[in-house]
């Protein structure tokens, strides 16, 4: 009896230490193991061996790509104020795991504050116009400087993105009645045109009529000239033929 307790303890034991040796990394994620408290290794997908108590797994990094939103107020070159909403993702380097790890404590947080940091420095230099024309430029300049920076704390800037830039209702309303005032003077100018050119039609027309109409009572005039001459020469013949 003694002997099967000792032999379900060793089993017990065992079983425990493999669980402690023996870790399993998913796919798309990095273990980073200290030593003694110290960094020793990275641990990328798969089956990895450890030594119990002096290993351990110091943090289960995602290796999968991150999107995080920015939304500020600030102010363009014409004196607008505008909301900002940019996206922008990144996930860990796979080469930088331990860089990601140790030296942000907050990676979320500093890239918030990289990104208003440009944008507040990108948007004021631009007029309300040149900010919607140039939104994808801003965003490739906003997304390799946060990139730069975020490369010195083991991330890589994936993708930013301005999404929306939002003025007040007022200045809403301004452009609005802009746009409008604008289409209006465009639809004018059409009506304008399109009656010049029926007046134009119209008076073209009325002078061809006129001509044709001058052209037919000359040439009636002509046909009864003509035979008035007809008839003088017929009476001139008749009464020469008489006299003979």
């Amino acid at each position: 009896m003694i002997s099967l307790v000792v032999l379900i303890v060793v089993i017990l034991v065992v079983i425990a230490l493999a669980f402690a040796t023996i870790f399993v990394v998913p796919q798309q994620s990095g273990y980073v193991i200290e030593r003694l408290g110290k960094f020793h290794r990275v641990s990328l997908a798969g089956l990895h061996v450890k030594i119990p108590v002096v290993d351990r797994v110091a943090q289960k990094m995602n290796l999968r790509v991150a999107q995080m939103d920015v939304q500020l107020e600030t102010k363009t070159l014409d004196n607008v104020f505008v909301v900002i909403v940019a996206s922008t993702q990144f996930r860990v380097d796979p080469n930088n795991i331990s860089t990601a790890f140790y030296e942000l404590q907050d990676p979320a947080g500093q890239l918030k504050a990289y990104m208003e940091d440009a944008l507040r420095s990108a948007i004021p230099s631009l007029t309300l116009d040149d900010a919607f024309a140039r939104k994808d430029n801003i965003a490739l300049d906003v997304q390799q400087t946060v990139g730069n920076e975020m490369a010195r704390f083991g991330f890589n800037v994936v993708k930013t993105l301005i999404t929306a830039i939002d003025p007040s209702k007022v200045v809403k309303e301004a452009m609005d009645s802009i746009n409008a005032a604008q289409r209006e003077k465009e639809a004018t100018r059409q009506r304008a045109d399109a009656q010049r050119i029926a007046i134009e039609t119209q008076a073209t027309a009325n002078a061809e009529k006129v001509r044709l109409q001058g052209e037919g009572q000359a040439n009636y005039r002509r046909e009864i000239a003509n035979g008035i001459g007809d008839q003088i020469k017929s009476l001139h013949s008749w009464a020469w033929t008489s006299r003979r």
